[in-house]
């Protein structure tokens, strides 16, 4: 059997040893008491699709979710920060990117910045995104993939 309750966040004593410990120190865990080992992200992706003489609206999970976002995704990456996030990531075009994510990307853009200054041009190269802590990056992976992905359609 599956069990599909969300993990919740929590500092109880009771808590299983089989959790997620959080940047905060929390632990993410199910309330059901399973293994997190069987944890797994939950990927969503909707659409209302308009041709003009009327509306559908389009709903997709997991591997179909996938499938609609196209290649490129880096999905090891973002499910690994949505393990750290308990609140989920989020991405609809119409909102803009978070006051957290855009404060991860001041920082991380300083830390590259200041390692440009002590290595040589070109080499050890490290991309922005490799200095933000995993639930920052799995939001800016996502939100990059999909802004790019709904200029490409839309």
């Amino acid at each position: 059997t599956q069990c599909f309750q969300f993990l919740t966040r929590g500092h109880d004593s009771r808590e299983k040893m089989d959790s997620f410990v959080t940047q905060d120190s929390s632990h993410l865990f199910c309330p059901s008491g399973c293994s997190t080992s069987f944890a797994s992200v939950k990927w969503e992706c909707s659409a209302i699709i308009d041709d003009g003489s009327g509306q559908a609206k389009l709903y997709a999970e997991r591997e179909a979710a996938l499938l609609l976002l196209g290649n490129g995704l880096l999905v090891n990456d973002i499910e690994t920060g949505a393990m750290e996030s308990p609140s989920g990531i989020l991405f609809q075009a119409t909102l803009p990117i978070s006051a957290n994510l855009m404060q991860s990307i001041k920082t991380a853009t300083s830390t590259v910045k200041n390692s440009e200054k002590h290595t040589i041009p070109n080499k050890d190269c490290r991309l922005m995104h490799d200095f933000l802590p995993p639930n920052a990056k799995a939001e800016y992976l996502l939100q990059y993939h999909c802004r790019q992905w709904h200029q490409r359609y839309f």
